[in-house]
């Protein structure tokens, strides 16, 4: 597969990972999840790459679901059939992540929002610019965080905190994302490429071996239960897809207004 929408670049033993569409703040489409797949799938692959960060080109590290493009969907009269028929596909990438043995670094360079927020919590650790924020906005559409959200931020912050940021939808600064243990650490802005790349030759310095196992072995801490979760988030966003309230929070958002939400 050709990526156009991510970049994968190795340099010595660290491989990169680049969501590159920084004129939609790298938000996320079929496509976009289908070439993050692929380039998990050669980092696995990858003889000479033994740890990866993930990354965002631009300003920002993923802005979540690219509603632009479902925004200029439905002003054509359009849907979004293909996440609507077809959810499984897009969660190709998520699926991967819980079977790789080499470990992957989220450096998040920005605003992570929605998906883009789930993207940084699959990762194994994550290091945030001082400028990055944080938030499962999912709920202001009436939705569920179907990419892994729901299962892995609960593990992270615990009970009480994750249903506060799903159930309100409230954005939050990367100091406090390090205080409640949603990341490792936040560094100066201009400094963050250089500390992703340290952490990661510091791990490619160790056995590898040893780095690969304790990797499989984290992994299985959480992929039979995740991957079974996931099925059943995908459900529940299937039915939401349907509603009544998402419907009216995109037809909201490209009438440039508030939403009337009724509850169906």
């Amino acid at each position: 597969m050709n990526l156009e929408h991510v970049l994968y670049e190795t340099d010595g033993p660290v491989a990169t990972i680049t969501l590159n569409r920084p004129d939609r703040l790298n938000a996320l489409t079929g496509q976009t999840m289908e070439e993050i797949g692929e380039a998990l799938a050669r980092f696995q692959t990858d003889d000479s790459a033994s740890v990866a960060i993930l990354t965002g080109a631009g300003r920002g590290f993923c802005s979540g679901g690219d509603r632009k493009a479902t925004a200029e969907r439905m002003a054509k009269g359009g849907q979004d059939r293909a996440r609507r028929s077809a959810p499984r596909p897009f969660y190709r990438a998520q699926q991967l992540f819980t079977t790789l043995d080499k470990p992957v670094i989220a450096a998040v360079n920005g605003p992570a929002m929605g998906g883009g927020m789930d993207l940084a919590l699959w990762c194994d650790i994550r290091l945030a610019s001082d400028r990055a924020t944080f938030g499962e906005m999912y709920i202001e559409r009436g939705l569920v965080p179907d990419m892994g959200g729901l299962y892995l931020l609960p593990r992270l912050v615990g009970y009480a905190k994750a249903a506060e940021l799903l159930l309100t939808g409230d954005i939050i600064d990367a100091q406090t994302a390090k205080e409640i243990g949603l990341v490792n650490h936040v560094v100066p802005h201009d400094e963050l490429p250089e500390a992703a790349r340290a952490m990661a030759l510091k791990i490619a310095a160790k056995p590898g071996h040893g780095v690969r196992a304790t990797k499989r072995a984290l992994a299985r801490l959480m992929a039979p239960e995740w991957e079974r979760e996931s099925d059943y988030h995908a459900a529940l966003q299937t039915e939401l897809l349907e509603s009544r309230d998402f419907r009216e929070a995109d037809r909201a958002f490209v009438e440039k207004r508030s939403p009337d939400f009724t509850g169906h």
